[in-house]
């Protein structure tokens, strides 16, 4: 566990750095990390793919377009399956994307859209 100073200085370090290299490497050791990080690695997918290996809640912070992202969506299910919560409802339909996030955490179910809930009852 890291302590608050070591914390802050991570976080000083992804909020002013231009490097992306240093980004991805701050973000695998802490996923929540990325919420300080500048737009441009909000929208990197590999960064972020990283990010959520760690903090899955970081969907809230990424941009727009990788929220639109079925590759990273589904990714992001696999790691923590509550996170079907906050998915686009086409997400939430797609059932792929739901079996990954039930096999994950079997409660996800409660977040699948209509379409996925009444296909599973058959």
């Amino acid at each position: 566990m890291e302590n608050y100073d070591e914390l802050e200085r991570k976080r000083i370090e992804i909020n002013n750095t231009e490097d992306r290299n240093v980004a991805l490497e701050l973000v695998k050791q802490n996923g929540s990390l990325l919420r300080f990080a500048r737009r441009a690695f909000l929208a990197d997918k590999e960064i972020v793919l990283e990010a959520i290996k760690t903090d899955g809640s970081i969907i809230k912070y990424i941009s727009k377009e990788l929220r639109e992202d079925r590759d990273l969506i589904l990714e992001l299910v696999k790691q923590n399956g509550f996170l079907l919560e906050f998915v686009r409802e086409e997400f939430r339909a797609d059932k792929e994307i739901v079996l990954e996030a039930v096999k994950q955490q079997g409660l996800a179910l409660k977040f699948a859209g209509l379409c996925s809930q009444r296909t599973s009852e058959r």
